[in-house]
Protein backbone atom coordinates (compact mmCIF):
# COMPACT_ATOMS: atom_id res chain seq x y z
CA UNK A 1 0.00 0.00 0.00
CA UNK A 2 1.32 3.65 -0.91
CA UNK A 3 1.00 6.61 1.11
CA UNK A 4 -1.58 8.10 -1.08
CA UNK A 5 -3.47 5.01 -0.24
CA UNK A 6 -3.50 5.08 3.03
CA UNK A 7 -3.93 8.62 3.16
CA UNK A 8 -6.48 9.14 0.82
CA UNK A 9 -9.23 10.28 2.55
CA UNK A 10 -7.05 12.52 4.59
CA UNK A 11 -5.63 14.05 1.89
CA UNK A 12 -9.03 15.10 0.16
CA UNK A 13 -10.37 16.28 3.33
CA UNK A 14 -7.12 18.15 3.84
CA UNK A 15 -7.06 19.88 0.55
CA UNK A 16 -10.88 21.08 0.08
CA UNK A 17 -10.44 22.46 3.28
CA UNK A 18 -7.11 24.56 2.79
CA UNK A 19 -7.13 24.55 -1.21
CA UNK A 20 -3.84 23.59 -0.71
CA UNK A 21 -1.85 20.17 -0.74
CA UNK A 22 -1.11 18.92 2.78
CA UNK A 23 2.25 19.44 4.57
CA UNK A 24 3.30 15.93 5.82
CA UNK A 25 4.45 15.69 9.72
CA UNK A 26 6.49 12.57 10.66
CA UNK A 27 4.60 10.80 7.71
CA UNK A 28 1.86 11.99 8.96
CA UNK A 29 -0.22 14.36 5.84
CA UNK A 30 -1.64 17.82 7.84
CA UNK A 31 -2.56 21.37 6.57
CA UNK A 32 0.00 23.10 4.85
CA UNK A 33 -0.91 26.37 7.24
CA UNK A 34 -0.57 25.02 10.74
CA UNK A 35 3.06 23.84 10.17
CA UNK A 36 6.50 25.90 9.10
CA UNK A 37 8.14 24.49 6.68
CA UNK A 38 11.18 23.51 8.46
CA UNK A 39 8.94 20.87 10.51
CA UNK A 40 7.91 19.33 7.56
CA UNK A 41 8.84 16.26 6.11
CA UNK A 42 8.69 17.82 2.58
CA UNK A 43 11.45 21.00 3.62
CA UNK A 44 14.11 21.65 1.42
CA UNK A 45 12.83 23.23 -1.89
CA UNK A 46 10.25 21.74 -4.28
CA UNK A 47 7.71 20.53 -1.66
CA UNK A 48 5.26 19.93 -4.19
CA UNK A 49 7.46 17.32 -6.23
CA UNK A 50 8.63 15.75 -3.55
CA UNK A 51 4.78 15.42 -2.01
CA UNK A 52 3.75 13.71 -5.70
CA UNK A 53 6.91 11.58 -4.98
CA UNK A 54 5.87 10.66 -1.23
CA UNK A 55 2.39 9.75 -2.45
CA UNK A 56 3.75 6.65 -4.42
CA UNK A 57 6.39 5.26 -1.55
CA UNK A 58 5.36 2.83 0.36
CA UNK A 59 3.27 3.22 3.73
CA UNK A 60 5.17 2.26 6.30
CA UNK A 61 3.75 1.26 10.08
CA UNK A 62 5.35 3.53 12.57
CA UNK A 63 6.97 1.10 15.28
CA UNK A 64 5.26 0.58 18.44
CA UNK A 65 6.76 -0.79 21.74
CA UNK A 66 5.00 -3.40 23.87
CA UNK A 67 3.29 -2.66 27.45
CA UNK A 68 6.24 -4.49 29.04
CA UNK A 69 8.72 -2.93 26.60
CA UNK A 70 7.35 0.86 27.70
CA UNK A 71 6.99 -0.15 30.98
CA UNK A 72 11.01 -1.49 31.12
CA UNK A 73 12.01 1.73 29.48
CA UNK A 74 9.59 4.07 32.00
CA UNK A 75 11.54 2.26 34.83
CA UNK A 76 15.26 3.60 33.12
CA UNK A 77 14.49 6.89 31.96
CA UNK A 78 17.53 6.97 30.27
CA UNK A 79 20.04 4.89 28.23
CA UNK A 80 19.77 3.62 24.99
CA UNK A 81 18.43 0.07 23.65
CA UNK A 82 20.55 -1.67 20.81
CA UNK A 83 19.89 -4.47 18.66
CA UNK A 84 22.71 -6.13 17.09
CA UNK A 85 23.51 -7.53 13.95
CA UNK A 86 21.87 -10.75 14.88
CA UNK A 87 19.02 -9.58 16.82
CA UNK A 88 19.89 -9.69 20.69
CA UNK A 89 18.50 -6.58 22.08
CA UNK A 90 20.59 -4.81 24.83
CA UNK A 91 20.61 -1.84 27.45
CA UNK A 92 23.58 0.61 27.83
CA UNK A 93 23.99 3.69 29.47
CA UNK A 94 26.41 5.48 27.47
CA UNK A 95 25.97 5.89 23.61
CA UNK A 96 27.32 2.55 21.76
CA UNK A 97 29.25 2.77 18.35
CA UNK A 98 29.91 1.10 15.53
CA UNK A 99 33.35 -0.45 13.96
CA UNK A 100 32.81 -1.92 11.34
CA UNK A 101 30.13 -4.72 11.65
CA UNK A 102 31.20 -4.96 15.26
CA UNK A 103 29.15 -3.43 18.30
CA UNK A 104 31.68 -1.30 20.76
CA UNK A 105 29.31 -1.53 23.58
CA UNK A 106 30.10 0.46 27.46
CA UNK A 107 32.65 -1.35 28.62
CA UNK A 108 33.15 -0.56 32.64
CA UNK A 109 32.15 0.58 35.23
CA UNK A 110 28.96 0.07 33.01
CA UNK A 111 28.14 -3.57 31.62
CA UNK A 112 25.34 -3.75 28.88
CA UNK A 113 22.34 -5.66 29.91
CA UNK A 114 20.86 -8.52 27.51
CA UNK A 115 17.53 -7.86 26.97
CA UNK A 116 15.77 -10.37 24.38
CA UNK A 117 14.83 -12.87 26.56
CA UNK A 118 13.57 -10.95 29.50
CA UNK A 119 11.84 -7.95 27.95
CA UNK A 120 11.24 -8.62 24.65
CA UNK A 121 12.74 -8.09 20.75
CA UNK A 122 12.15 -4.24 21.02
CA UNK A 123 10.96 -4.47 17.38
CA UNK A 124 10.78 -0.68 17.08
CA UNK A 125 14.73 -1.06 16.88
CA UNK A 126 15.88 -1.54 13.88
CA UNK A 127 18.38 -4.50 13.37
CA UNK A 128 21.94 -3.23 13.23
CA UNK A 129 21.41 0.09 15.18
CA UNK A 130 20.19 1.39 18.39
CA UNK A 131 17.79 4.24 19.91
CA UNK A 132 17.96 6.42 22.95
CA UNK A 133 15.25 5.64 25.53
CA UNK A 134 14.13 9.12 25.94
CA UNK A 135 13.01 8.89 21.99
CA UNK A 136 10.97 5.53 22.16
CA UNK A 137 9.49 6.61 24.77
CA UNK A 138 7.99 8.86 22.57
CA UNK A 139 6.54 5.53 20.48
CA UNK A 140 2.79 4.60 20.64
CA UNK A 141 2.35 1.41 22.70
CA UNK A 142 0.45 -1.58 21.56
CA UNK A 143 -2.69 -1.88 22.88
Amino acid sequence: MTNGEKWKDEIVRIAIGSDMRPAIKDGVPISCRSIVCEDCDLDGGECSSKFVLWLYDEYKEKPKLTQREWHFLEGLKKGFICKTFDGRVYYTYKEPSIDGDKWVLAKEPHIPWVLTSIVGNFDAVPTGSYLAIEKLLELEVKR
